[in-house]
């Protein structure tokens, strides 16, 4: 099933559940229930109300992560999330880079998950040595309620098939989200980010840099072009090898185009692929499209 159609079957549910929603607190408005008992019901209007926060604030591992796409604002993203009550987003470090770090550790990173599994962990150097780097990946993590989900995210993570592994091993039921750009606009941005980091020859234009002289003198996309520009807009060979860890079910695809014009409208898919209350929602007293966060009353 298609993101397209899974996001079209959501919004056909939940319309569905708010006119039904609609119908019965019109009858109630029309009765002789209180002002209060129907406003209360208002409020309730999403399939998830915002819980009271109980119990301690601790360090949790992410029960969701957003996986990219580089130059597509998975930093915007995090940041917004980060603003609803039930999100605790790893902004500090803006990227932990965890999953990625110690590409030939494999081996010793499965055995202590494998240890762990039996409550044994094997006293290897290398088991050793993953054992403290979860600790300090955990340490990483903002202080959180068991009513919050926390978050992280690393668009450096896509693009290598070793972390997909690492992750399904670590978290198999874990939520996946991407926020995706037209890849030209995203090649683009990057170049620009790489040229400000001085690690593309400024002098060069983005033509030199895209395109190569192919055979008879055609010009073609320098698929290894300086610093994967090119090539990191090749999103389907990524999405590949991420389908081969995880459940369609678990990704959720988010339209950085739209996130821009229309944040709110985005922000609310997020919110309901993780089952959470609706928060955000279009500030209307303004020409611009910007968005403002509710004040919703917790339970």
């Amino acid at each position: 099933m298609s993101q397209e159609h899974l996001d079209r079957e959501m919004d056909r549910i939940y319309n569905t559940a708010q006119d039904n929603l609609d119908s019965e607190t019109d009858t109630l408005s029309s009765s002789n229930v209180g002002s209060g008992t129907y406003e209360a019901l208002r409020e309730k209007s999403d399939f998830h109300p915002i819980p009271k926060l109980t119990g301690k604030c601790v360090k949790r591992f992410p029960e969701a992560i957003i996986i990219g796409i580089q130059k597509c604002g998975t930093y915007a993203l995090l940041f917004f999330l980060d603003k609803h009550p039930q999100i605790a987003g790893c902004l500090h470090p803006p990227e932990p880079r965890f999953f990625d770090k110690d590409p030939d550790a494999d081996v010793s990173y499965t055995n202590y998950l494998r240890g762990l599994s039996k409550k044994s962990v094997v006293r290897s150097a290398g088991v050793i040595k993953w054992k403290n780097s979860f600790d300090k990946y955990k340490e990483m993590m903002p202080c959180s309620f068991k009513q919050q989900i926390t978050i992280e995210k690393d668009p450096a993570y896509f693009y290598q098939e070793f972390v997909a592994n690492r992750i399904q091993q670590c978290a198999p039921d874990i939520k996946l989200i991407f926020i995706v750009k037209n890849p030209v606009e995203r090649a683009i941005s990057a170049i620009a980010m790489y040229r400000a980091r001085s690690e593309i020859d400024k002098n060069k234009t983005v033509d030199d840099i895209v395109f190569k002289q192919g055979d008879h003198g055609k010009m073609t996309v320098n698929e290894e072009a300086v610093c994967n520009v090119t090539k990191y807009s090749d999103y389907q060979y990524y999405m590949r090898m991420w389908l081969k860890y995880f459940r369609l079910n678990q990704m959720l695809f988010i339209d950085g185009h739209k996130f821009e014009s229309e944040p709110a409208k985005e922000l609310n898919k997020v919110e309901r692929f993780l089952k959470i209350a609706l928060f955000s929602k279009k500030d209307t007293t303004t020409k611009r499209q910007f968005y403002h966060l509710t004040r919703v009353k917790r339970e």
